[in-house]
């Protein structure tokens, strides 16, 4: 069975395949580099919430093993969140080429940004606000507002964030 082919790759295909000057092909390239770049901001809200970038930063290069140990969590989702961390360019890939094997260290300059708070460029809390943001607006709950002139229903709602004072 082929290997699923990664966001990254079907952005770069689809830049190869780019007639200069199609509106669609150009809207197309846009919204593909989204769809991967909003992956990569879950992918990153995750890895500093759960501490994977300081430990790597700390550690420098560690197996998925290795680091699932250092963070007290599943070896198998380490693995899935360290091989989508290589695919982004996020991480240096090491070691041979079987899963346990490889070990993973960030990629240069990974830590400014990712994994030191005292960082000017340090940016890991914008991926995290992101993500909440997100899941404080479904996009059904905005659809159905925006039918009715409702608002959104839930403590952050149009009419809340518009009136404090109201609960």
């Amino acid at each position: 069975m082929p290997a699923p082919v990664a966001w990254c790759s079907l952005v770069a295909r689809n830049r190869e395949r780019r007639i200069a000057g199609d509106p669609a092909q150009e809207l197309a390239e846009r919204l593909l580099a989204a769809a991967a770049a909003s992956m990569d901001l879950m992918a990153i809200a995750l890895g500093d919430r759960l501490g994977y970038y300081r430990v790597l930063a700390d550690r420098g290069e560690l197996s998925s093993t290795g680091l699932a140990e250092a963070t007290g969590t599943s070896e198998r989702y380490m693995r899935e969140w360290l091989e989508q961390q290589a695919v982004a360019g996020l991480l240096d890939v090491g070691g041979g080429p079987a899963a346990g094997d490889r070990r993973f260290r960030l990629a240069p300059g990974v830590a400014q940004v990712l994994a030191t708070p005292d960082d000017l460029s340090h940016l890991a809390p914008l991926a995290r606000q992101l993500v909440a943001a997100n899941a404080q607006l479904p996009a059904v709950a905005v659809a159905a507002a925006s039918r009715t002139g409702e608002g959104c229903p839930g403590p952050r709602s149009a009419r809340t964030c518009a009136s404090p004072s109201r609960t």
